[in-house]
C-alpha cells in the first residue's frame, strides 16, 4: 500500500490526534511549538486543493478543523509523527486547536 492510500484510510474519517512536526513553529499565542492537539484533524490531498496547477511535495496536507473552521494547515513534508490522542498532553509543549 502506498502511503497516501495508508493516509488516505487513517483520515478517511475526522481523527482527534497529537501531530508532531519536524520544526518548530510558532502558534496563534505567539510561542513556538512542535506539537499540536486537535480534536478534528483531517486530511487534504493536492486534488482537493482548488487552485489551477497545485502541488506540493508529499501531495497532501493536515488540517486542524475543529468547529467546522480551519484553524491550520501543515504541508505533509513537515509532519514528523501522528498520534491518536482523545485530549492534549498534560504538558505545555503542546498547542490546542479549539
Amino acid at each position: 500500500m502506498k502511503t497516501n492510500e495508508v493516509l488516505d484510510e487513517f483520515f478517511k474519517y475526522r481523527v482527534s490526534a497529537v501531530v508532531t512536526m519536524s520544526q518548530w513553529g510558532y502558534a496563534p499565542d505567539g510561542q513556538k511549538y512542535l506539537s499540536y492537539f486537535c480534536k478534528d484533524w483531517t486530511l487534504m490531498t493536492d486534488k482537493m486543493v482548488d487552485v489551477p496547477g497545485f502541488r506540493s511535495s508529499e501531495h497532501w496536507q493536515l488540517v486542524a478543523m475543529p468547529g467546522d473552521k480551519v484553524k491550520a494547515v501543515f504541508p505533509g513534508c513537515a509532519v514528523k509523527a501522528v498520534m491518536v490522542a482523545d485530549k492534549k498532553p498534560d504538558n505545555n509543549d503542546c498547542y490546542e486547536f479549539s
